[in-house]
């Protein structure tokens, strides 16, 4: 965990504030069920999201004198420890390591002949399930310890953007058929009513968007939301929600993303609002410890810093004249400086706060300019990836795949995500490229590799082509998903997050919110999976959808089922700001992913 990276909140159209304080009072009253001194130990795939929430200082107040991440062969018994809580997600891996660690603790407790024993609490996020329980019965250690869970439904990372973080939803439902992660968005979704008011309309497109509108529908039933006082005085504060499934648009993952924000996440990794600098461009002349230089600088990237909030959906190309042109402004000002009045200083002073936000941001996309623009590996596979999407280069586009592999000893992951994009839109990678890209990863990454390659293909995003239709061509037609000549400076159209390319799952959204909607768009209907629309009323309250919170404009919460990525995000804001919907976007995911994150959550 670190803290400083939590974002304001204040300018959010939803109470997101009130949710996230709503987190960090559960999180506190669970910790504080136990006395004294107490030592956490969390699951590390959690330790992130949670410090969007709740930060150390706030868990040192409460007695968490200790903290360790969930490993095989932690001992948190050291002799002084009387209080051990656990906060982990509900897996069977982390039940079987804690168990483990309870009965070792325990053995060497008796051994020591200790008069005072160790008291355990497992707590569970977002929920506790049978099968954990099961487990912990089974291992001899659920009578002795203390059983809850911690309900960490969504966690918002910007003022206009929530996620609940769990990067196996995809995985879950594609390749092992398990749905129980869809019954968490469902959850996920009920709690934003609880506190927004029943949502009027729903509409999707989608398997597993169909399945969590069915699941919500029930929960709300069963929390009698449609009874309950309307949190915002007879209107919901979400006047829509649209469900989209990721395996309807697994191509726009796959394409490079090209805003500001999507591209540092492409290069660098953003996790948990965070990015991390390289030590070459930590602070300068050693003004951090040499430890700290070593591991990077992260930097926070939220709409708190306004800098950023300004540069994060612009397409990058535009990016470097934006920040030059405000260091000529400042320039130009401080030159002048002789020349104003007292009040005109005094503000320009207060500007001068903006400067190391400015220089933090100059050096950042200075190294992604670097590793982008300037590099020729990077160009080149951005030409494939849009011959690509034009229908042409498949076969080069495959050559280039083996030679990622053979020549460049490229990450798995990278190849795949390639092999993928081919897939998509050729309905199938050919069967003489297939086997001879298959028989190059046994060779070259080893049979543990078949496991994940074939993971891949049960998933969806790349099998061989075994004939039959392709339906890329006339989707990419029908919803206008290729743009020529798109201008990334002054954009009219979302297609300038891929340079040209528009993503078919924001095109989804846009239809879903038309006159008719998804159930009367023909061309829905060549992307698998149900397309659905319901009304929905609570006793009381008005006509559903009409005003909003924004001078009139409607709310709509678009809640991807499988991950989003920052350019998608970044579309949706650009669709929100044209004024042709008359609609505010709130997005909501189950995690927030690039091509390579998707690809290796299947490995």
């Amino acid at each position: 965990m670190s803290g400083g990276v939590q974002p304001s909140l204040e300018g959010s159209l939803l109470p997101l504030s009130e949710l996230r304080a709503s987190a960090q009072s559960n999180l506190l009253n669970l910790i504080d069920r136990r006395p004294g001194r107490k030592v956490l130990v969390l699951d590390p795939k959690i330790s992130g999201p949670l410090a969007l929430v709740a930060n150390i200082g706030m868990l040192k107040e409460h007695g968490i004198e200790k903290l360790y991440h969930l490993e095989k062969n932690l001992s948190v018994a050291d002799g002084t420890t009387r209080e051990v809580v656990f906060l982990v997600r509900p897996t069977i891996a982390n039940v079987r390591l804690i168990s483990e660690q309870i009965i070792e603790a325990e053995e060497r407790s008796a051994k020591r002949r200790e008069a005072t024993t160790i008291h355990f609490s497992v707590y569970f996020t977002p929920r506790k399930t049978v099968i954990c329980e099961r487990i912990l019965e089974e291992c001899g250690v659920l009578g002795s310890i203390q059983v809850d869970e911690f309900p960490l439904w969504l966690i918002p990372f910007d003022e206009d953007v929530l996620s609940l973080e769990i990067d196996s939803v995809f995985s879950d439902v594609t390749v092992e058929g398990d749905l129980s992660s869809l019954y968490d968005v469902a959850s996920a979704i009920v709690q934003l009513q609880k506190v927004c008011g029943l949502i009027p309309r729903v509409t999707g497109k989608g398997a597993c968007a169909k399945v969590v509108s069915n699941l919500a529908q029930r929960l709300a039933l069963e929390n009698d939301l449609a009874g309950s006082p309307q949190p915002t005085e007879g209107a919901s504060r979400i006047h829509d929600l649209v469900l989209i499934d990721r395996s309807c648009d697994l191509l726009s993952p796959m394409c490079t993303q090209l805003t500001y924000e999507g591209l540092v996440d492409e290069i660098l990794g953003i996790n948990n609002g965070l990015v991390e600098v390289p030590a070459a461009r930590g602070a300068p002349g050693g003004a951090e410890p040499q430890q700290q230089q070593r591991r990077g600088r992260r930097v926070p990237l939220n709409s708190s810093d306004v800098l950023f909030r300004e540069l994060r959906d612009l397409n990058f190309g535009s990016v470097g004249p934006k920040l030059r042109n405000k260091t000529m402004h400042m320039r130009e000002e401080y030159q002048d400086i002789n020349t104003k009045g007292f009040s005109e200083v005094h503000q320009f002073v207060k500007k001068l706060n903006i400067m190391p936000v400015l220089d933090r941001h100059t050096e950042l996309a200075s190294l992604i300019q670097e590793k982008s623009a300037m590099d020729e590996k990077f160009l080149r596979r951005l030409r494939c990836e849009q011959d690509l999407l034009d229908g042409r280069g498949v076969d080069q586009a495959c050559e280039y795949a083996e030679e990622l592999m053979f020549l460049e000893r490229a990450p798995l992951e990278s190849v795949l995500r390639l092999v993928s994009l081919v897939s998509q839109v050729n309905g199938g990678v050919p069967k003489k490229h297939y086997d001879a890209l298959r028989r190059g990863i046994l060779h070259l990454y080893g049979y543990r590799s078949l496991a994940g390659l074939q993971r891949v293909q049960g998933s969806g995003l790349a099998r061989r082509h075994e004939g039959g239709r392709n339906a890329f061509p006339q989707v990419r037609k029908a919803y206008r998903l290729v743009v020529d000549e798109a201008d990334d400076a002054s954009p009219t159209d979302i297609s300038y997050v891929y340079s040209g390319y528009a993503p078919l799952s924001c095109r989804l959204v846009d239809a879903a919110l038309r006159p008719g909607g998804l159930e009367q768009d023909e061309a829905a209907r060549l992307i698998p999976g149900p397309q659905f629309t319901f009304e929905q009323r609570a006793r009381g309250a008005g006509q559903g959808g009409e005003g909003g919170g924004d001078g009139g404009r409607r709310t709509v919460l678009v809640c991807f089922i499988g991950g989003v990525t920052f350019a998608e995000i970044s579309a949706l804001r650009f669709m929100g700001s044209q004024g042709g919907l008359d609609v505010n976007f709130v997005v909501m995911a189950t995690k927030l992913i690039n091509g390579t994150t998707l690809v290796k959550s299947l490995m």
